[in-house]
């Protein structure tokens, strides 16, 4: 006798015990002799054969579930496959939203210093208007500190956490890790531009982002096209940009005669100053970040 059935077949391994289980609940069925055959194969298989009507549609149904399984494993394995590196510019542009978040914040709380200290120039009252920018700086710089260290912290974990690739953690975290070290660059930019648009003037901050811009386009150049630093060097070529700009900043403001005077009381924070800067500030940034977020 050989070993083709007639109709198809589905064999699995089972103990004895098993077996005459299944023979007992197939004969308590009371399907007739004619609708099955039980018996023993080879390494202690059992083979039950039924009649096409019954056993074809179960095969097809098994067999097209192997073939969707099939195809499942071929896609999950495309999709690892797939999944390379992220080149300069998506990590670039991941940092941009990020810091673009965090400059909207800046301007709008800067903005309580802006209105504080037209007021103050306004109304021709110098000391209000050297308390409200020593306060403001004491502020922002403080706030620029404390960002800067829980942003450092939280690099990696957060680089893990968004699932980036284990052969690429280490640029990336290197990339971002000097991206936040030009955090206070842009405070103390958004600090300078505040204050000399409370004192009316609205040409020189835009002159000061203008410098940034040029020297981030030329660093860019230099660090990732010449020097071929990759992601590092964007982020090298921005923060150094920012700097730049800060520093041609601070010697134009030195240079520039605005009759306010600063002394050291005037950086001591002040309840009253710092709660007016606050009042104005946090409202706009609140209302800004909605705005990016949403849109």
């Amino acid at each position: 006798m050989n070993n083709q059935h007639k109709n198809p077949t589905i064999s699995f391994r089972i103990t004895d015990a098993e077996r005459k289980q299944i023979e007992a609940r197939i004969l308590a069925s009371g399907m007739m002799k004619k609708d099955y055959f039980v018996r023993s194969c080879i390494y202690n298989h059992i083979c039950v054969v039924g009649k096409k009507e019954t056993i074809y549609p179960l095969v097809q149904t098994v067999n097209a579930l192997y073939l969707q399984l099939l195809e499942i494993q071929k896609a999950f394995t495309a999709t690892n496959t797939s999944h390379t590196l992220p080149s300069s510019e998506d990590i670039k542009e991941l940092q941009t939203e990020y810091i673009n978040m965090l400059t909207v914040i800046i301007v709008g709380l800067a903005m309580g210093a802006t209105v504080m200290i037209g007021k103050a120039v306004g109304g021709g009252k110098l000391r209000d208007a050297a308390a409200a920018i020593g306060n403001t700086v004491t502020l922002f710089m403080g706030l620029s500190v404390v960002i800067t260290a829980v942003l450092l912290c939280v690099a990696r974990p957060v680089v893990l956490l968004i699932g980036t690739p284990a052969e690429a953690v280490e640029g990336t975290v290197s990339y971002l890790i000097i991206c936040f070290i030009g955090i206070p660059f842009i405070v103390a930019y958004n600090i300078i531009s505040s204050i000399f648009r409370g004192m009316g003037d609205s040409k020189s901050p835009m002159f000061f982002i203008g410098v940034a811009c040029v020297v981030n386009v030329i660093l860019d150049y230099v660090f990732m096209g010449r020097m071929q630093m990759g992601p590092a060097g964007a982020a090298l070529g921005t923060t150094l940009a920012q700097t730049v700009s800060v520093v041609v900043a601070l010697f134009y403001m030195k240079g520039r005669k605005t009759g306010i005077s600063l002394k050291r009381q005037d950086f001591v924070p002040r309840r009253k100053v710092m709660g007016e800067l606050l009042k104005v500030g946090v409202p706009v940034a609140v209302q800004d970040g909605c705005i990016q977020v949403a849109f």
